[in-house]
Formats: structure tokens, sequence, C-alpha cells
């Protein structure tokens, strides 16, 4: 049954739509006969079937479409059986074919919505429309049914639609409809429907105040109360439902636009009595949990122009007041909520009406030192877009307020401070600003913060001088990274007097593990804290994408960058009762190792790593009297040597030792006093392990091997060891070395 009554219509519909429009019109008797006919017309209204409403619909809006006048003596009843039907549709599925018809029959006969029957006047369709806006089911379909009220208003008679008691009845049906909901709230369902409530809410008023204020001056009072009642219900909505804050405001800041427009054309109190009420409910709710919404709504309008100026200036001026609520307040949390959201949306506010500096030091004040951080990055970004010497001056001039003499609180906040700086956008991306970033106050900060170091181990554990702290060698990291990333915050010379610095703490530390007094010393633990943080610092360096080439090229060109001492703390056992203290530093120096290695093998540069720490161990040979462990030249050759240097470059770099012998000397000595021996029972010793070694490297072609006057030296040094000269010494130890260590030689 329902079939053959839907697809009758269907067919119906089909023939309307296909039939040219002068063969309809000479079957009007028929037409009328049958659209006229009350039982057929009745299945409009069937609740069995959405299949046969959604017939009839469609049979409505394609006569409306083709050929209204089709209907023009049988559109009353037509009327009457839709509009006493479509209002109670509870079918989502069939609200887009139901609008359709009610739209499109207003649009062609809108007197049916004032038809006098049996007394009944037009209010009892409007009646109907508002139980059913009341009732919810918009929220069925919101992005079918709340788009399509402006429309019906468009088309209703003057004299309903300009009525304030039907536009009071309006908004109320509307209002009450919000709190009927069968979506889960959270839902992306429940989103549209809030959405699209509130976006039907401001265009039909907009709609409704503009032509009640165009038709006559006396309707002045009458709209701004129901604006003002209006504005009310949307704030207490707008913040119900803050999880859909952004959507909704695009909106209600176009309703503003319009009172703002309106207020310049007809009645220029309808802004002020709208308005001074809004702000009022804005100050008492931006202190609770709403601040973020309602900053963000206020912001928004703040950037109307055109016809929403005078509404635009009033918001700046309520963004001000926020600005002053967040100074003057007492509560620690009000200040920080709103101060987050002001800079982040109201920057032009913030940064040129001087609150940046009063909220930096409220922050500050309430201990919330990593928002007054952030704060100054975002003055710092918005600053960059215009200038970047601006930007600059900004963060070095917070560096330097925040300085404290020997405070540990300053050098946090500069660590804290560049680390932010280093990772915004603004930084990452702006050419400008890696190129003319330089912060001379920070530079100077630095330089001169540079605490004196002690002259040896022995002074350090003798007479337990402090260490430095770890807030200020994290200040060092940060302004390294930011060098050797490319931003020139701190000049070449600055850069280098810090790493050199830091290299001399680690060389400190190096000597005390030598030194017998170890356990005198009351300060080690935070001397062994401070070479950690000396020794992350250069791990995050060498690690780093952008900044990590660069960095390790100018370690290697460093003569005295610990890269010996590095490199046998990283390559030895940690667990020996002497160089027990070892352990703490132990892994943190394995990975520094690894990092800087990394980096080498990337660039292609083993051939200057090697020559690099060949210098260094030579170097730290000399200067560190105390080391009685000089093997890690034998991990050079093994770990170095053969690993990372290219082959065709090995020849090049033994070529280079064998011109040196000093450092090779001084190791063989180094060598004999830790086994308890005389030089000379040392080279013996080592010409028995080795010759086997020899035998082996005279058949190989590379490297040294190929040296025969490195042969005539080894010769020379094995039958004659109590007087063996310099060069024969060098001679001697690279051969016997690369025998025993080097698989390849």
């Amino acid at each position: 049954y329902e079939h053959v009554v839907g697809a009758s219509f269907g067919a119906l519909t089909l023939v309307i739509e296909e039939v040219p429009k002068d063969q309809l019109t000479e079957e009007q008797a028929t037409f009328d006969e049958l659209l006229g006919n009350r039982e057929a017309i009745k299945f409009v209204g069937s609740t069995e079937s959405t299949f046969m409403r959604r017939s009839v619909y469609r049979l409505i809006r394609i006569i409306m479409l083709k050929c209204p006048e089709l209907v023009r003596d049988t559109y009353r009843v037509m009327a009457q059986a839709l509009l006493s039907n479509c209002f109670a549709e509870a079918d989502p599925n069939a609200h887009g074919d139901m609008w359709d018809a009610v739209l499109l029959l207003t649009k062609s006969y809108p007197q049916v919505w004032a038809i006098d029957e049996g007394g009944k006047k037009a209010k009892s369709v409007a009646s109907r429309l508002f139980e059913f806006l009341g009732s919810g089911k918009c929220r069925l379909a919101p992005t079918i049914s709340y788009p399509s009220i402006l429309a019906l208003l468009a088309n209703l008679p003057p004299a309903i639609v300009d009525d304030m008691s039907f536009q009071a009845a309006f908004g109320d049906a509307l209002w009450k409809g919000a709190s009927t909901t069968g979506a889960e709230p959270g839902s992306r369902a429940y989103h549209q429907e809030n959405v699209g409530l509130v976006s039907a809410i401001c265009e039909c008023f907009s709609f409704l105040w503009a032509r009640a204020l165009k038709a006559s001056a006396d309707n002045t009072v009458a709209v701004g109360k129901a604006a003002s009642k209006e504005v009310d219900r949307l704030w207490h909505f707008y913040l119900q439902h803050s999880e859909s804050f952004e959507e909704m405001a695009v909106p209600i800041v176009k309703l503003y636009e319009k009172i703002g427009t309106l207020s310049i054309k007809y009645a220029p109190e309808l802004l002020e009595k709208v308005w001074t009420h809004a702000s009022w409910f804005a100050l008492q709710r931006v202190i609770g949990d709403g601040t973020h919404p309602i900053v963000y709504l206020i912001t928004q309008i703040m950037q109307l122009g055109g016809g929403g100026v005078l509404v635009a200036d009033s918001a700046r001026k309520l963004v001000v007041g926020f600005c002053l609520l967040a100074v003057q307040s007492e509560d620690k949390g009000i200040s920080q909520r709103l101060i987050q959201a002001l800079s982040q949306l109201a920057p032009d506010v913030v940064f040129q009406e001087g609150f940046s500096a009063k909220f930096s030091a409220r922050l500050e004040g309430i201990g919330s030192q990593q928002e007054a951080i952030d704060l100054v990055v975002s003055r710092a970004q918005y600053l960059a877009d215009t200038s970047v010497a601006s930007a600059a001056q900004s963060i070095d001039a917070f560096i330097e307020s925040s300085m404290q003499p020997e405070s540990d609180a300053g050098w946090r906040t500069v660590a804290g401070v560049l680390a932010a700086v280093s990772e915004s956008d603004f930084a990452k991306t702006n050419g400008e600003w890696r190129r003319d970033a330089r912060l001379p106050l920070l530079e100077q900060a630095l330089v001169s913060g540079l605490p004196s170091l002690p002259g040896g181990a022995d002074e350090v554990l003798s007479s337990s001088v402090g260490a430095p702290s770890a807030a200020l060698i994290r200040a060092h990291g940060q302004a390294l990274l930011g060098f050797f990333r490319g931003a020139e915050l701190i000049s070449a010379q600055a850069a280098n007097d810090l790493f050199s610095w830091g290299c001399r703490v680690f060389q400190l530390y190096y000597e005390m593990q030598w030194t017998r007094n170890v356990t005198q010393s009351v300060s080690l633990e935070a001397w062994t804290g401070a070479t950690c943080e000396v020794v992350s610092v250069w791990i995050t360096l060498s690690r780093d994408e952008v900044a990590g080439p660069r960095f390790v090229r100018n370690w290697l060109s460093q003569p005295a960058g610990s890269l010996g001492l590095l490199f046998d703390f990283a390559t030895t056992s940690a667990g020996d009762e002497e160089g027990s203290m070892r352990a703490k530093v132990h892994p943190q120096a394995r990975r520094c190792w690894a990092a800087a290695e990394a980096q080498v093998e990337r660039l292609g540069m083993g051939l200057q790593l090697a020559q690099a720490l060949s210098t260094a161990i030579s170097g730290d040979v000399c200067d560190l009297r105390a080391a009685k462990d000089p093997r890690h030249l034998a991990r050079l050759a093994h770990a170095v040597y053969s690993r990372l240097c290219p082959v065709e470059q090995r020849a090049q770099l033994a070529h280079s030792w064998a011109v040196d012998a000093r450092p090779w000397t001084l190791a063989i000595n180094g060598d004999a006093q830790a086994a308890g021996m005389s030089a000379d029972a040392y080279l013996s010793a080592l010409c028995t392990a080795g010759s086997s070694g020899l035998r082996q490297a005279v058949d190989d072609h590379a490297g040294v091997s190929r040296s025969f006057h490195t042969l005539t030296h080894w010769t020379a040094a094995a039958t004659r060891p109590a007087s063996v000269p310099a060069f024969d010494v060098f001679g001697l130890s690279l051969l016997a070395r690369h025998a025993m260590f080097a698989s390849e030689f």
C-alpha cells in the first residue's frame, strides 16, 4: 500500500517535471480535481510512512518550481494539509524535502500563513512552527533545518514577520529547542547542532531587527530590549558550550557587526545598550572558567571594520580592561589565565599598549617563570614581523632585567628564554633573525659571568672549591646552540670563550680522577654534576641536525678542546677502583663521543678527527702530568685510524704522524712508567711482542708498512734498545702499536 501510494505521487511528480508547462495548463481541470482532493493530499500527514510523506513533499516542490499557477485555485487545500502536518515531521531524512515544500509554497503563496478558516488566524500556523522549533526537531537535521528558518522568515507576510510579539515568541521557541537534543555531548553531531542553532539565531534576528528599524523609528526601544535579551542568551549559550567556541564565535561576531551597522543607520543608542550589558557580563565571567572563550570572542569583534568599526572600538576598550584586570587581580589563577589568553589573542593591545612588561613582572611575581618566558617570546615574534632588531632588543632587555648577581634563578631564566627562542617559528624561518639577532647584553652577561676556575685538581680537592652552577652551564649551552644553528646571538669570540671554559671544567674533572686525595673533597659531587652538564651540552650540540656539523667542525679545530680527554673517558672502563669516580660521567662521555663520531662519519672527516686526536693527546700528555693512562693512543689507532679514516687517507695520516715523534715518545715513557719499567726495558718488551706483527706489516700494502726508512728505524731500535734516539722510539712505537691493536696491520 505504501509503495503504491508513494510511487503514484512519484509518477505524477515526474509527469509535471517532464511535460512542457503549456501542456500542463491545458489539463488544468484534471489537476484541480486531483490536487484539490483532500483525500489525495492528506497523505502528506501520514504517520505510518516516511516514503509517502516525502513523495507528497516532492510533488509540492516540483509544482512550485515548475508551474505554481497550476494550483492557483487549490493551493488552500494543499497549504492546509502541508502546514498542518509538516511541522510534526520527526524523521530527519525527510527534513530536506519538507523544507523545500514549505519554503517554495510560502514563496509562491505567502498568504497561506494568514488564511482565516473558521475564525482560526495565522497564529495557529505560526504556533505549529513554534512547536516544531521548541520541540528540538530542528536539531535532528541541524545542517538543513536551521539554515531554512531564515529563508522562511524572508518569505512570510510582513504583517506576521514584523509583529514584535511574533518575534519574541519565535526567539523563545528557538531557545526552548536548544535544550532538547538526542546527540551525545561532545560528539560531532552535538557540535553541529549548537553551531547551527547559534548561526540561525544570529542570522534571523539580524534580519528581523533590520526590518523593524527600517520600518519605523518607533521600534527602536522594542528592538533594543529584544537585542539585549537575545545577546544575553547568546553569551550564556556560548559559554555553556565553549568546546565549540571558535565556530560559534563566527556568527556572533557577524551579529555584532550588524548591530553596529544598524546603530550607524537607524539607532545610535542600540549599540550602547547592547554593548553595556555584554561588557558587564564578560567582565563577570572572564574571571571564571570562561577566560579563553570570552577573550577570543571579544578579540574577534575587535578586528571588525566597515560598519562594525564602532563595536570594534568598544571591544578594544574592553580588552584593555581585561589587561588591567590581569595586572591588578590578586588571584594568581585569574592573572595567569588572562595573561595567557590576551598575549595569544590580542597581541596588538598587549604589546602596543605597554602591557607586556607589566605582564612579565606580574608573572615573575607569582612564580610563573615559564609563562613569563613564553610572553617574551610571543612579543619577540610579534615584533619580528616588522623589525628583527626590535625583537632582539626586547629579548635582550628582558634577559638583562632578569639577571641577578650570582643567582641561579637568573641563569635559569636566560636558559629558558634562549631555549624558547631557539624553538620558536620565527627563529627557525626568519632569515633576517639568523643574520641580525645580536644580543649584546646577553653576551656581556655570559662572558663577564664566567666563574674563575682553579688552577688544578689538587686545588679543587684540597680547598673544596665550589663547582659552577648547572643553571649557568645550561645557559651557556643554549647560547652555543643558537650560535651554531646560525643565529648570531653572540659573537664568535664569545662562543669560543664559553666553549673553552666548558673544556676547562671537563679537564679539571679528568685530572681529579688521578688524584690520590679524591675522597677528601666535599664538593666532588657538585663538580661531577657540573661536568655532566658540560658533557650534556656537547651531546645536544653534536646531535642537533643544524648545529651539529658546525659544532663538530669547530671542535676539531680547537687545539685545547679536550677531545683527547673525552676520547679517553669514553673508551675506557668505568669500573676499576682507581677510576671509580668515572662511573658517574662515563655514560655521558660515551654518548657524547658517539654523537661526535657520528657527525664526523657523516661529514667524511675521519682524517681530521684522527689528526685532531693526535694533536689533542700530545697536548694532554704534556699538560696533565698526573695522568697515568696514555693507552688511549693505542685505542686511537684502532678505533679511529682504522675505522673512520678512509683507506686512501691512511698513508697521509701515517706520514703526518711520522713527522712529529714527540707525542709517541712521551706516550712510550708514560706507558713504561705505568708498567713500573724503565723506558729501555719497556721498549725491549714491545720489540719481542711486536715481532710477529712486524712480519705481517712488512707484507701489508697499507699505510706506514710501505715506509722502508721506518722499518730501518725499527731494526735499529730492536738491536740497540739502550741508546734509542727519539725518532727511533717513534718508529718502534708506531709499528708495535699497529701490530698489537689494529687488525689490518
